[in-house]
């Protein structure tokens, strides 16, 4: 499942609840998000905005890049 749902996920400690939620929902469901980078960069900020989330027993399997 490929997201582009705009919700930062870049930063752990300072999610916003709307972030925790999702993130929360897609892993109750078994999913696994395999993009672990900044999404979107700029001169003064780093996102992850853009989700690549799988269901697999063998996560590795895949592999996700960032262009």
């Amino acid at each position: 499942m490929i997201r582009d749902i705009n919700i930062n996920t870049a930063n752990k400690s300072l999610l916003c609840a709307t972030a925790v939620d999702y993130l929360n929902i897609m892993s109750a469901a078994g999913f696994i998000n395999v993009i672990q980078g900044a999404t979107r960069v700029t001169n003064t900020l780093a996102l992850q905005i853009d989700h690549c989330f799988i269901r697999s027993n063998n996560i590795n399997q895949f592999s996700a890049k960032i262009l």
